[in-house]
């Protein structure tokens, strides 16, 4: 990453996108370019940049130090309720080629009160009211407007959600990734194209690969491909499909006030998650012909 930010200083020294957005109450160029001349102390920087690393240190601490608390066992493993989801838990089976014998599918929901990323973000906005001049009336009326400017990408997340879902526990994902699995050999070419459906899909590659990476490490057992090169490629693939995913459009919509012109937003970024695509899959092609 360190790497990619360096290369992307130097190649922003010469080069400019040719449009730049500015939010409707953003100021001017020529105001940003006068700010500029003024001189700021370290103390108002670190300040100006707290909360980023409040949230930082938070999340780092709730991924790694006080993890263990929350997994079974741990001190705060009581917060974590799971409950079978009704009229589906153990009443879907996996068959073959997907298992080897017949399964019945657990389907259980998992309420992480304290131990959820989200948890982690809202103590991290508590931390920098405390520790800022922001009052908390003027905090719980940011968090109106936030809720007011995301409703309906949030509401839309939901019912993709609930497509994807329906799509999962009907077998109609499944069978989209065994119809294209089924051509054999030149399967590696396809391969990153599942993981993009799956990412389009969920809008999540985590998910995505608890979809599909099981089917492909299976199919690349039975092709003599390497496992892991076919499992990459479905993370590599869904990677592409999250620059036009229903749920990250709709977020990028709301984030710019754009709201109601996702389908706009979608067809100018679909040619450039199509180009990636392409790129991805015919890598992966290649290192699976020299055995990698």
């Amino acid at each position: 990453p360190l790497l990619s930010l360096v290369a992307l200083a130097l190649i922003m020294q010469k080069w400019q996108p040719k449009h730049i957005f500015r939010e409707p109450t953003a100021p001017s160029l020529e105001e940003v370019q006068a700010q500029q001349s003024v001189k700021h102390t370290g103390g108002e920087i670190l300040k100006a940049w707290s909360p980023f690393v409040y949230l930082s240190v938070v999340i780092l601490l709730w991924s790694t130090a006080m993890k263990p608390l929350f997994a079974k066992g741990g001190l705060l493993a009581f917060s974590n309720i799971t409950f079978p989801v009704p009229w589906l838990h153990q009443t879907i089976q996996q068959t073959a080629p997907i298992v080897a014998s017949p399964k019945a599918i657990d389907v259980t929901y998992t309420w992480n009160i304290i131990g959820a990323s989200g948890t982690a973000i809202l103590v991290a906005a508590i931390i920098t009211i405390l520790t800022s001049s922001i009052s908390w009336g003027e905090a719980i009326e940011e968090l109106g407007a936030t809720w007011k400017q995301l409703q309906t990408p949030i509401i839309m997340i939901c019912l993709v959600m609930s497509v994807a879902n329906v799509m999962n526990y009907a077998g109609m994902i499944t069978s989209i990734a065994l119809a294209v699995a089924a051509v054999g050999a030149i399967f590696p070419l396809l391969s990153p194209i599942i993981g993009w459906i799956g990412v389009f899909v969920t809008g999540s590659v985590v998910n995505n690969n608890i979809l599909f990476a099981g089917l492909q490490a299976t199919t690349a057992q039975q092709i003599g491909v390497s496992q892991t090169l076919l499992v990459a490629s479905n993370t590599a693939g869904g990677v592409m499909a999250k620059i036009v995913s229903p749920q990250s459009i709709a977020i990028a919509a709301a984030a710019v006030n754009s709201s109601g012109e996702e389908s706009k937003i979608t067809s100018m970024a679909i040619k450039y998650s199509a180009a990636l695509l392409v790129v991805t899959c015919v890598w992966v092609y290649v290192l699976s012909l020299v055995g990698i």
